[in-house]
């Protein structure tokens, strides 16, 4: 059986939210000029949780050596 990576996990699913909602901001910036409040905060989330994935996998690493 594989065993489940957390640390890869949450860097795809940061990586897939970051997506959706920098993509959704962009988007609607362009076409309208509204500046979403809420698809920056997912975007600003989804990068801080990115940051962490990467910490946390990285700390991991330095821990199993």
């Amino acid at each position: 059986m594989k065993k489940l990576n957390i640390a890869l996990t949450l860097i795809i699913l940061a990586i897939l939210a970051i997506g959706i909602f920098g993509g959704t901001f962009i988007v609607q910036y362009i076409r309208t000029g509204i500046f979403l409040i809420d698809q920056i905060l997912g975007t600003i989330f989804s990068i801080a949780l990115l940051v962490t994935s990467l910490l946390c996998r990285k700390a991991r690493s330095r821990l199993l050596r």
